[in-house]
């Protein structure tokens, strides 16, 4: 897919830490790509061991408000991706709610 930077254009790629308050989990995005109408960001979870953890995954994260759409890279034993393409940066704390919500956790 693309790297990050405007119009697919590779470039290194941006961390973006959340900023949940007081003890709140935060999420780590790996911003993609900025486009001129999404953007398309990366999270890592553990715990995922089957197709039916990635359906559970794909429903909290299609639920967040903006989410255009969402692919789940299973790694069994290991940490998987989420790949989300959505209006703007998720707000981490509601990242974490669902990935949580879900049954997992982020890595």
């Amino acid at each position: 897919m693309c790297g990050g930077g405007g119009h697919g254009a590779a470039s290194e790629t941006v961390f973006r830490d959340g900023t949940g308050s007081s003890g709140a989990p935060r999420a780590r995005a790996r911003v993609l790509a900025e486009l001129p109408d999404a953007v398309v960001a990366e999270y890592d979870l553990t715990g995922l061991t089957c197709d039916n953890c990635v359906r559970h995954v794909t429903e909290e994260f299609v639920s967040l408000d903006g989410v255009q759409t969402v692919d789940v890279r299973l790694v069994v034993g290991g940490v998987s991706t989420v790949r989300v393409k959505a209006d703007e940066l998720l707000d981490p704390t509601a990242v974490a709610a669902a990935v949580d919500e879900a049954g997992y956790v982020l890595a």
